[in-house]
């Protein structure tokens, strides 16, 4: 799936810490980045869009993704000396996948439903 600027969340935290709550949205994507600070997503109450792609960066700092309880949640990651933790619980076919592509430096990066 291709997705739109209109429809994609963007946060970036440099030396500081950002709150983003797609509540209400219909989300097909985002662009999270945090470097020496920490960045926490909420889509808890968006409405993902099948195939969403997240990219999320973790540079000496933290981003925290927070899914819907109905999602898939598929990772694929880089780290060094960090780490990506996936505390999702898998689902049956049928749900929305979600995709998110992570790369952590000295960083972490939670999600969590």
């Amino acid at each position: 799936m291709k997705t739109t600027m209109e429809n994609t969340l963007f946060g970036c935290a440099v030396f500081s810490g950002q709150e983003i709550n797609g509540a209400g949205q219909i989300v097909d994507g985002a662009d999270l980045s945090a470097v020496f600070g920490g960045l926490d997503c909420d889509l808890t109450e968006a409405v993902l869009a099948e195939g969403c792609r997240v990219k999320a960066k973790a540079l000496f700092g933290g981003v925290e993704i927070r899914v819907p309880a109905h999602v898939n949640v598929v990772v694929k990651s880089f780290s060094l000396f960090g780490g990506v933790s996936n505390e999702t619980v898998a689902k049956k076919e049928g749900t929305v996948t979600m995709y998110v592509s992570a790369f952590c430096l000295f960083g972490g990066i939670d999600i969590l439903q």
